[in-house]
């Protein structure tokens, strides 16, 4: 029997794929990319090391506005259109939808990037431009910062709408990159502790996306230690099943 975790992946695959947006995204990524080999400013010996950089910004913004645009249409459009209802009278666990949810997303964005990631390798071997495998190294840990951020999400859209869900997401992501400034700010217009206690949990909750930037090592052909990803990967996993498990926990409370 199959898994109802994995039926919901499978179903919200589809939904995404049916979407134009995502289509949409990728040629678009993919056709940046392949454009931004061929310019001709990258006759002049660096040419490659460009065309990376290039290239892992451009899966870095549109892996990110996937991930957005995936997730805020997910669990709360089920809930606005009221779906919600036809899904839960299922044999079904909340937890379970909202697992199932997070891996759709993810094996989705995975999809969703490995064109442009395919493009950037490709490139590089044919240009003899440096490692291949620390290219996909690279994507791996952007693709490990997607979900991070899915989880995130997930979280955030277990109790608000879908509008909500998505500015709510991205101010944790603009945060968390500032999130050193803002405990710093913080410590400067107060010396209440209980400003210095809200700096902290704010500082130690909030994903250090910049733990998921390899792109400079690669671009500038350094290796990306096997240890690195290792301890990486635990902290991802670990900040998963945090904003998992709130979500879950918040959804299972939720009226309908």
């Amino acid at each position: 029997m199959t898994s109802p975790i994995v039926v919901i992946a499978q179903q919200t695959m589809r939904e995404a794929s049916r979407r134009r947006t995502l289509p949409a995204l990728v040629l678009f990524g993919c056709g940046i990319i392949v454009s931004s080999a061929f310019l001709s400013f990258f006759q002049l010996g660096v040419e490659i090391k460009f065309f990376k950089d290039i290239a892992f910004t451009v899966i870095f913004m549109f892996g990110t506005l996937a991930t957005l645009v995936i997730v805020s249409t997910q669990l709360s459009g089920e809930i606005e259109s009221r779906t919600i209802y036809n899904v839960l009278s299922k044999p079904i666990q909340r937890w379970e939808l909202v697992v199932g949810k997070f891996v759709g997303t993810i094996a989705t964005i995975a999809l969703a990037v490995a064109p442009m990631v395919a493009i950037l390798v490709f490139f590089i071997y044919t240009d003899h431009g440096g490692s291949a495998l620390e290219a996909v190294k690279g994507a791996y840990m952007l693709w490990l910062a997607f979900t991070v951020l899915s989880a995130v999400a997930l979280g955030i859209a277990s109790v608000a709408t879908s509008t909500v869900t998505a500015a709510l997401t991205v101010l944790v992501f603009v945060v968390s990159y500032l999130k050193g400034a803002v405990t710093t700010y913080l410590d400067l217009i107060s010396a209440h502790p209980v400003v210095a206690y809200f700096g902290q949990a704010l500082y130690y909750l909030l994903p250090n996306f910049e733990n998921f930037n390899t792109r400079t090592a690669v671009v500038h052909d350094e290796l990306v230690p096997w240890a690195y990803l290792g301890r990486t990967t635990l902290y991802a996993a670990a900040l998963i099943g945090l904003f998992l498990y709130l979500g879950t926990q918040l959804f299972e409370e939720r009226e309908f």
